[in-house]
C-alpha cells in the first residue's frame, strides 16, 4: 500500500517520495524488515535516534517520527513528521490491515476489575450463540483456543489490527476486547469500530500513568465519548452500571444508544431475584421488561 494512502487525512510533513510501497509496519528497529513503515516513539532523544538508524539500516521504506532531536535521517530515507506519531499508527495500522474491525461485532470492555472475566464470558456467549468467537485481553489474543498474539492487555494498534484481520479470515464475527486506560490514553484502539462498549467499575490502579483518579477516569471515559459514537458499526451502545456514580458519568458521556445496569430496580437490567453459594448463581433477571432464569456455575 502506498504511503500516501495510510497517511492520507492526518496533519503532516513528508520529506521525501509519498508514493513509496509499504510492506508492512514496525514500531520495534529489531524486528524492522525491508519497505515497512517504522514509527518512532521512544521519549528518550538518544533511544529515538538509535532506533531510526537501526530502523532504516534493516531497511525501512519509510519512518514517522515527531521531529527534533538534532536527527539527520539518510538522504534516500522517506520521512512523514507529525504531532502525534500514535494516533497516527492507529490510522495506518486499520487501513494497512483493510478495516477488520467494520466487519465484526467488536465489544470494548474497559473498567478497574471484571474485564478479563466479562471477555470470557462474551466470548462463551458468542460461541454459544453459533460460530468462532475471538477474544483480545491480558492472557493474549484468541480465536477459540488457538492463540494470535501474546503481550500488552491492548495491544499496540499493529498487533491489534493484525490479530483482527486474521480473526475475520478465520470467520470470527463477534470479538470481545479488553481495553486498558493506557491503551486509550496512547490512542491503540483510536481506529477501531465498536459494536458496543462495557464499562465494569472503577478503582484506584495505574497512578503512576494518569497520577490521579480523575485522569484514570478521564482516559476511560474517552472510549464512550469520542471513539464510540463514531464508530461505522450501525447502532452503538454504551453499558454501564446505573446505580453507581462513575457508571452513570460514562452513560451521561455517550452520544449513542444506552444501557445501564445494576442492583436498582431503577437499572435496565437488575436481578429481580438471586440466591448464591458453593454451587454458583441462580437468578431472575430483568432486562428491559423481559424476563429471564440463568443458573451459572460462577461463585461470587
Amino acid at each position: 500500500m502506498r504511503l500516501a494512502d495510510l497517511i492520507a487525512g492526518y496533519e503532516s510533513r513528508v520529506a521525501g517520495d509519498s508514493n513509496v510501497e509499504i510492506r508492512g509496519l514496525s514500531y520495534d528497529s529489531r524486528t524492522t524488515q525491508t519497505g515497512d513503515l517504522f514509527f518512532a516513539l521512544a521519549q528518550n532523544p538518544e533511544q529515538k535516534l538509535k532506533h531510526l538508524d537501526e530502523a532504516l539500516n534493516r531497511g525501512a521504506g519509510a519512518i514517522v517520527t515527531s521531529g527534533g532531536g538534532g536527527w539527520e535521517p539518510h538522504r534516500t530515507a522517506v520521512v512523514v513528521e507529525c504531532a502525534r506519531p500514535r494516533r497516527l499508527r492507529a490510522a495506518a495500522a486499520s487501513r494497512f490491515y483493510r478495516e477488520p474491525s467494520a466487519s465484526l461485532d467488536l465489544v470494548g470492555i474497559t473498567g478497574t476489575s471484571g474485564k478479563t472475566t466479562s471477555a470470557y464470558l462474551l466470548a462463551s456467549i458468542f460461541e454459544s450463540a453459533g460460530g468462532p468467537a475471538g477474544m483480545i485481553g491480558t492472557i493474549g489474543a484468541f480465536v477459540g483456543d488457538r492463540k494470535l498474539y501474546g503481550g500488552l492487555t491492548t495491544p499496540e494498534a499493529p498487533d491489534c489490527e493484525a490479530a483482527l484481520a486474521e480473526m475475520l479470515e478465520a470467520g470470527v464475527r463477534r470479538v470481545a476486547a479488553e481495553i486498558s486506560s493506557i491503551g486509550i490514553a496512547e490512542g491503540r484502539v483510536d481506529a477501531l469500530n465498536f459494536r458496543a462498549c462495557l464499562f465494569t467499575n472503577l478503582g484506584r490502579d495505574h497512578f503512576d500513568y494518569h497520577a490521579n483518579i480523575e485522569n484514570y477516569f478521564a482516559a476511560k471515559l474517552r472510549l464512550f465519548s469520542e471513539l464510540l459514537p463514531p464508530t461505522k458499526r450501525s447502532d452503538p451502545v454504551a453499558v454501564a452500571r446505573g446505580d453507581e456514580a462513575y457508571g452513570r458519568r460514562v452513560l451521561e458521556s455517550a452520544n449513542c444508544r444506552k444501557i445501564s445496569f445494576g442492583l436498582k430496580r431503577s437499572c435496565d437490567v437488575h436481578p429481580i431475584d438471586s440466591r448464591f453459594g458453593l454451587d454458583g448463581i441462580t437468578a431472575t433477571i430483568s432486562a428491559r421488561g423481559q424476563r429471564f432464569e440463568i443458573r451459572s456455575p460462577l461463585l461470587g
